[in-house]
């Protein structure tokens, strides 16, 4: 994940302040990082709320835990891994999948740290693509009518002339095929992606 200089520079007075035990690090940490990790957590989650929550306690587990410390490597990559892992503990608590909505909240937030997630971005649209390639060709017909374009299970049985339970079922076996070749929950960040390029 790219750095500015400037982001380099703030980061060095951030320990700098936190070994000093200066709570003012805390400040420029979250004028640094707290919109760009806000906006990470909600590629997993489908709650803004929920978001902000983690990022929050992120910091004050940070605060509590490294202030007086002298800290060696990357605030950012310390901290969007510090998401990553409470997001999935989350999830896991949860015990469900979480379908990422593109708030209006994140569309706004994400002009403002878009340099932190094209790449990423665009590998996994090319993962995801791959893999619908992959599906059987009913298997697939049916995940893209329902899922890309937003049909009812009753529309797509009308317009490929077969029963409502067999899309059903071809509609779960696509899941299932998607869940297998691709990672469990980097399948639904995949998604997530996939349909906000094609909207």
């Amino acid at each position: 994940m790219p750095k500015t200089q400037y982001n380099m520079q703030e980061e060095k007075k951030i320990i700098e302040l936190l070994q000093q035990r200066n709570p003012h690090c805390m400040y420029l940490l979250f004028k640094l990082y707290y919109k760009p990790l806000c906006i990470y957590a909600l590629k997993y989650l489908n709650s803004f709320a929920d978001a902000e929550d983690i990022v929050q306690d992120i910091y004050t587990t940070f605060w509590n835990k490294k202030q007086g410390v002298l800290f060696t490597g990357s605030l950012c990559a310390y901290l969007f891994g510090a998401i990553h892992k409470a997001c999935m503990e989350h999830i896991r608590q949860n015990k469900r999948i979480v379908w990422m909505e593109l708030t209006d909240n994140y569309s706004k937030l994400s002009e403002e740290t878009e340099f932190f997630f094209r790449e990423e971005q665009e590998l996994r649209h090319h993962q995801l693509q791959e893999a619908l390639d992959r599906l059987p060709k009913k298997c697939r017909l049916i995940f893209i009518a329902i899922v890309l374009d937003n049909l009812q299970y009753k529309e797509v049985a009308e317009m490929m002339h077969i029963s409502i339970n067999t899309v059903k079922t071809q509609y779960a076996r696509a899941l299932k095929l998607l869940r297998n070749m691709l990672d469990h929950i980097i399948f639904t960040l995949l998604l997530s992606n996939f349909y906000a390029d094609r909207k």
